[in-house]
């Protein structure tokens, strides 16, 4: 289960695990009287109106920037190529790497039986 919302979601199954982990401990604050409602706002998610539009904007230029790069990385040339991009060391998840590149995951795992 945890593993299909890490995919579903593009998150870490650890980050899933301690949001759990997190809920599980405080949730039973929300039934106690006078601490389920907080008496100031939450200092994590506050952002104000010019930082959302600061970022906002950053959304907006890194679409763009991944779509450009996606569609001339299409034009890159044999799969092999591409292939060998995938760094299964880097935090990005391969299935991820493989999603942005447009190739198979099982072509990046897959070793001819000679290899082995």
């Amino acid at each position: 289960m945890r593993a299909e919302l890490a995919g579903k979601f593009e998150l870490y199954p650890n980050q899933i695990s301690q949001w759990k982990q997190e809920f599980i401990a405080g949730s039973e604050q929300v039934f106690e009287p006078g601490k389920g409602t907080p008496t100031s706002p939450p200092e994590t998610g506050q952002v104000s109106e010019a930082e959302a539009k600061e970022l906002y904007a950053k959304i907006g230029q890194l679409e763009m920037e991944r779509d450009f790069l996606k569609k001339k990385l299409s034009q890159v040339g044999p799969a092999e190529v591409k292939r060998s991009l995938v760094d299964r060391a880097v935090p990005l998840p391969v299935r991820r790497q493989c999603g942005l590149l447009s190739v198979s995951r099982g072509s990046v795992y897959y070793a001819p039986l000679g290899a082995i």
